[in-house]
């Protein structure tokens, strides 16, 4: 209630348009949901008090827009089921580089699919929350691209 407003709107949608851009619409919609999760979770009817935990550099498009604003209307179901957290395992430093000072205390995991620039599959590092939440498999979202979690307990999340 009251959380569709219009700097709702853009504000998640800019959210989703930076973390999911050119991924199909599902993907799109589990990003969004994990934003209203944290809102929920920490009790705050506005984007801007979760979204550091995002990156939201982009404008919104059209497609973003129209999913946050199904996401925030109660439109579109939550196929997250309660995630608060995700990162994209592509992204995270490989083992044996430098990591530059990101989260990845969550140690090495191998993720099938993720190889060097010869083809050889490398494990890469994983954030903290990673080793310590509960996983959520999101059905149409490949594990290569995002996996998600769920914080434990019901309090705030950040």
């Amino acid at each position: 209630c009251g959380i569709e407003t219009v700097a709702n709107i853009r504000d998640l949608a800019s959210v989703i348009e930076t973390e999911a851009r050119g991924l199909e619409p599902v993907v799109k919609a589990a990003v969004g949901h994990v934003v209203l999760n944290r809102m929920r979770r920490n009790k705050t009817a506005a984007v801007r008090n979760v979204w550091n935990g995002f990156v939201h550099v982009r404008p919104p498009g059209r497609e973003s827009l129209t999913i946050a604003r199904a996401i925030l209307s109660g439109a579109s179901k939550d196929t997250t089921n309660g995630a608060t957290h995700f990162y994209t395992p592509a992204s995270m430093p490989w083992e044996g580089r430098l990591t530059g000072g990101r989260d990845v205390g969550g140690g090495l995991e191998q993720v099938p699919g993720i190889k060097d620039e010869r083809g050889v599959p490398i494990r890469t590092y994983r954030p903290k929350y990673a080793a310590e939440f509960t996983p959520i498999e999101v059905k149409g979202v490949s594990p290569l691209v995002f996996k998600f979690y769920r914080t434990p307990g019901n309090g705030p999340v950040r």
